[in-house]
């Protein structure tokens, strides 16, 4: 499944809107700034479930 990056980004930008956040000028660095905390959010969700997930197994293997 591939995601169209403009597609991403109008979602970011209609989230951004929906949370009161101006795009134009400042708001430009505020979305951006959003994007990277959110896809670190992510990314350390996922890191997380694969710790969860890797102990689980070694927890039913031992």
């Amino acid at each position: 499944m591939s995601i169209d990056p403009d597609v991403l980004l109008w979602r970011f930008m209609l989230d951004a809107l929906s949370q009161g956040i101006p795009i134009a000028g400042g708001g430009g660095v505020a979305l951006y700034t959003g994007i990277n905390s959110r896809v670190a959010a992510l990314v350390n969700v996922a890191f997380d479930g694969v710790v969860a997930i890797a102990t689980g197994l070694a927890g039913k293997t031992s």
